[in-house]
């Protein structure tokens, strides 16, 4: 892209002649010019640009994702082809979050059969990557690389981020466009999205939190970051009829999937087995059909006794309501915990005390 520079301010310097006059019975004017002093001008002293310092500090944990087919090449397309010889068919983000070659990325960004994955670092190294975990409520997946010594980025604290304070978004942008770095702000907190893709495949995304940084196809996996130089959030989606419109999973939600995966070798999350949606009053249980149940039976939440139509109101004494959904307060339990829910139905509050299952992986 070609730059345009804006004229440069000139500073006008201006010699003055100074004049004397004296002796008596007359008068006479002599011209005294002040010796020319020669002005040397020094470049301005360097400065520090903040923003640039933190970019240039993470920017080597921030990664490009390559998705190759192992289908044959269609000789007559123009996709690029791997030193493996693959074809690459798409491109996405993600980032180091461990020494040893742990990269976060989305679900959706590795979405498809027969795939293959290489990461490309941002000093151009190409690795060939392997997918240790895929998330079944979030849209996370972790990825691994071979390796020692990775630059990893530190998760922050998701649930201290703040409405209007500055952010950073740095990706693979159109999956052309690698280290494409944007800022912006948040612009809210504990969105709750439906998220899909060109496959009309869809989820609910919890606690999102909203950002006016750039957020584009190929950004996907991506951190949001702080200006601690922390990742607040996985990029992960954008207002499909907005502008500036995106949104990114919280790092919370992140910290316990990599958490889970470096203790168990998988992501695991505790699961009731409802469906639901969430009100001003709670959670509620759908109506369900005979082929799709809002309680599914064999449950966690049939062996507790719940049904179709009940209005979960609490957790262990947490309200729920839509800024505190149901599945946020879930996150922060273990597979095994008993949890006490307070539940109204027909009009009347019932206790109701619940074993959490574990959600086995469906990918």
């Amino acid at each position: 892209m070609q730059q345009r520079l804006l004229p440069g301010l000139l500073l006008v310097t201006t010699l003055c002649t100074g004049f004397v006059s004296g002796a008596a019975g007359g008068a006479y004017f002599i011209a005294v010019s002040k010796p020319r002093v020669a002005v040397m001008q020094l470049p301005p002293a360097p400065t520090r640009d903040s923003v640039a310092d933190l970019v240039e500090r993470v920017m080597p944990s921030v990664v490009s994702i390559n998705i190759l087919s192992k289908a044959a090449s269609d000789p007559f397309n123009d996709h690029v082809v791997s030193a493996s010889g693959l074809e690459q068919i798409a491109g996405g983000s993600g980032f180091l979050v461990s020494s040893d070659g742990m990269i976060v990325t989305n679900r959706h960004v590795l979405a498809g059969k027969d795939l293959e994955y290489e990461v490309l670092t941002s000093d151009g190294r190409t690795y060939p990557a392997s997918v240790l975990a895929i998330d079944t409520v979030l849209d996370l997946a972790i990825l691994k690389i071979d390796g020692a010594d990775f630059p990893a980025l530190e998760l922050g604290d998701s649930d201290a981020v703040r409405p209007g304070q500055s952010v950073i978004a740095i990706g693979n942008a159109l999956a052309e466009f690698q280290n494409t770095v944007t800022m912006g702000i948040v612009s809210g907190i504990n969105r709750r999205i439906w998220a899909g893709d060109d496959e009309a495949s869809a989820e609910i995304l919890e606690e999102a939190i909203q950002t006016d940084a750039a957020i584009n196809l190929g950004n996907s996996g991506g951190p949001l970051i702080n200006l601690d130089g922390k990742v607040i959030g996985v990029n992960t989606a954008v207002g499909d009829l907005a502008q500036s419109v995106g949104f990114a999973l919280p790092s919370n939600a992140v910290r316990r999937a990599v958490d889970s995966v470096r203790q168990f070798g998988r992501i695991i999350r505790p699961w009731i087995g409802i469906r639901y949606d969430m009100e001003d009053g709670g959670a509620r249980i759908a109506k369900g059909t005979v082929r799709e149940p809002a309680v599914l039976p064999d449950s966690p939440a049939a062996k507790a006794g719940l049904k179709a139509d009940d209005l979960i109101v609490s957790l262990d004494g947490e309200q729920l309501d839509i800024d505190h959904p149901l599945a946020g307060r879930l996150a922060k339990r273990n597979p095994g915990d008993v949890v006490a829910l307070k539940v109204e139905r027909a009009d009347k509050q019932i206790d109701i005390e619940l074993t959490l299952g574990d959600r086995e992986p469906t990918e």
